[in-house]
């Protein structure tokens, strides 16, 4: 039977793994430590489809060191590595990333959400293996996504489906935040954009979309923790310019790959429209209540309905 070996010290997040393994028909090899890793992959290496192993701050160094040792050793492991991550540890993605663990999962800081995060990931890594062809549509879904050279003009949209097709390639989720700035000079929207990045997961980038916006490209996110991302925009920007005025703010709007679309365009327009009424709702001046049935009408055409 196909299994699923599981290295997991907290007890919380190992009930949790060992009950939802079991719910999608999996069978489960616990091990303790990095010699119990190493037994039962030489006892059950042909069966174990994935090994699941969680990195705190204090193994994390151990851990990446025997994940390297799994992967180029006599005989190596050659299936597929789950890493499981707290959610606010840049220093934990990047290294899992540089000890070749392509897949991870971002433990969100509430606990009812961890299920969720990992049945996502975990349904996709184990479809991959059990049904070649579900790997196969996604490398056809890869090609789809068209190529855009640098001479087109474009390097910000190029760079954009860049993410969406490694996103696609490693099966994961990738979330996009757009913040339209508003009363900035180039200098202070530069400074910003510094500031943020300084706060940010090395995984996260900022890509230019125009002279006044910038999207915010966070991989291995899903869309219901931007609302981290966000609450850093507007720290970076109330450090350096206090709060919001009517002439001088920032406006955000978010989008996810693949949960909203696959479309590259399809999420930009999302974004757009977002910020659009986003914009259109600050405009608003006074209670609906004092407004006249003409203004109320004119607002509401104000506001375009965007779907995805």
């Amino acid at each position: 039977m196909e299994k699923v070996l599981v290295n997991c010290v907290n007890r919380y997040l190992k009930g949790l793994l060992l009950r939802l393994l079991v719910e999608v028909g999996l069978d489960v090899a616990e091990a303790t430590d990095e010699e119990d890793v190493k037994l039962k992959l030489n006892l059950d290496g042909e069966s174990i489809i994935l090994f699941v192993l969680e990195i705190t701050e204090r193994s994390r160094e151990r851990l990446y060191a025997e994940v390297q040792r799994l992967k180029t050793g006599k005989n190596p492991y050659t299936g597929k590595i789950l890493a499981i991550v707290p959610n606010d540890s840049v220093e934990m993605v990047g290294g899992a990333q540089k000890a070749g663990i392509g897949d991870i999962v971002l433990l969100p800081p509430q606990r009812e959400r961890y299920h969720a995060a990992l049945l996502e990931r975990i349904q996709v890594l184990t479809e991959s293996v059990r049904n070649p062809q579900t790997a196969a549509q996604t490398d056809a879904d890869e090609r789809e996504i068209p190529e855009l050279q640098a001479d087109d003009g474009n390097m910000m949209r190029a760079g954009l489906m860049r993410e969406l097709k490694l996103a696609s390639r490693g099966g994961h989720t990738v979330s996009f935040l757009m913040v339209h700035t508003v009363g900035l000079s180039d200098a202070e929207l530069q400074r910003f954009s510094e500031e943020l990045s300084g706060n940010l997961r090395d995984t996260d980038r900022l890509m230019d979309y125009d002279r006044a916006t910038f999207i915010v490209v966070c991989p291995f996110t899903q869309k219901s923790f931007l609302v981290e991302v966000e609450r850093k925009v507007h720290q970076a920007y109330s450090k350096l310019y206090g709060d919001y005025g009517k002439e001088r703010r920032a406006y955000l709007y978010g989008a996810n790959y693949p949960s909203e679309s696959k479309d590259i365009d399809k999420l930009l327009n999302h974004m757009e429209n977002g910020i659009h009424d986003s914009m259109a709702y600050t405009a608003l001046r006074g209670p609906l209540h004092k407004l006249s049935p003409t203004e109320i009408e004119q607002f509401r055409r104000k506001l375009k309905l965007y779907r995805v």
